[in-house]
């Protein structure tokens, strides 16, 4: 863990800037979820957005378990160095539950595809991407199952006609690999490499 410090804003441009290193057109096809953990994460996201629905501001979460018996943990991007225990105590957490299944989601902001380009030219004019008016408002979502890992995106909307309500679009999912997710703000969280015993 680094022993610099860094200011809130600091914190969540650092942590929007690995989010935005990933590249998931790069990746592959958009997936389909396996059954039955598609429903479970569907539950999942419609608990974030009926949150979004009713204007309350969404904070970095974890959610682990298994068997329909499924915890959330609140993550700080106060720093780099408080979400890193954030993710820490997830971990022994999920550990010691046996989870089989993480989900864990970040919001941030990005910029459109066709404005990535200019991504050097925007920051220097606005100070980062997330205080460009071009840029638009995701979750980052990371699935940790035995045997596959999986990053995905989803876009925020105003749910008109209040700015303060937000509603999720449609979720895109991404099989990936144990680099890539060792690479996002949260790490691999100690599913995907469990034994699995028949």
């Amino acid at each position: 863990m680094s022993n610099t410090q860094t200011t809130p804003s600091t914190a969540s441009d650092a942590i929007q800037r690995k989010i935005y290193r990933l590249k998931f057109e790069k990746i592959g096809s958009e997936v389909n979820l396996p059954t039955p953990h598609r429903e479970t994460v569907n539950v999942l996201l419609q608990g974030i957005n009926n949150i979004l629905e009713e204007g309350c501001k969404l904070v970095p979460l974890i959610f682990h378990g298994k068997d329909n018996d499924f915890r959330m943990i609140g993550c700080s991007m106060n720093s780099l160095e408080t979400l890193e225990g954030s993710v820490a105590y997830a971990r022994s957490r999920v550990r010691e539950m046996a989870s089989d299944l993480v989900l864990s989601v970040m919001p941030c902001k990005v910029l459109p595809q066709k404005d990535r380009a200019k991504e050097k030219e925007l920051v220097a004019k606005y100070g980062s991407i997330s205080q460009c008016p071009k840029s638009m408002e995701i979750l980052y979502l990371q699935l940790e199952i035995k045997g596959a890992l999986y990053i995905g995106n989803v876009t925020v909307l105003n749910h008109i006609p209040s700015e303060n309500r937000k509603q999720l679009a449609e979720v895109s999912w991404y099989q990936t690999t144990l680099d890539e997710i060792e690479a996002s703000p949260f790490g691999a969280l100690g599913v995907f490499d469990q034994p699995t015993f028949h």
